[in-house]
Parts: structure tokens; C-alpha cells; sequence
């Protein structure tokens, strides 16, 4: 990711997520960025890619302070 990123707020209503998707979303959230709200509202992840998103969140640079 950019180190000039600014981007705090991602939304993602009613997505089809892939696991691949979801794979990118834990290396962002694992990565030392702004963003501080991720909506996932009626979003389909399937089992393996909430893993992957749990995997981004227990990193200790997360910084992301609400999750839908």
C-alpha cells in the first residue's frame, strides 16, 4: 500500500468476497495504515475468508477500530 494513503474508511455492502479477496483485506489490515473502519454489511465470506480477515486483526499494527 501506498505510504501517502489516507484512506480511513473502506465499504463493502453486499459483496461476494473470495478468499483471495479476503486475503488482501488481511494484509491491509495487518499493515501499518489509516484505515480505522472496514463495512462488510450483508457481505458473503465463506468460512476460509473469515479466517483471513481474523488473521489481519490479530495483528498487533491493526488499527482498525470498528468493523461491520
Amino acid at each position: 500500500m501506498d505510504s501517502h494513503s489516507k484512506v480511513e474508511k473502506i465499504k463493502l455492502n453486499n459483496c461476494d468476497l473470495t478468499e483471495k479477496s479476503c486475503s488482501v483485506l488481511a494484509t491491509v489490515l495487518s499493515s501499518k495504515t489509516t484505515l480505522r473502519e472496514l463495512n462488510l454489511n450483508n457481505s458473503r465470506l465463506l468460512d476460509s475468508g473469515v479466517k483471513e480477515i481474523c488473521e489481519g486483526l490479530k495483528n498487533p499494527v491493526c488499527a482498525l477500530k470498528i468493523l461491520q
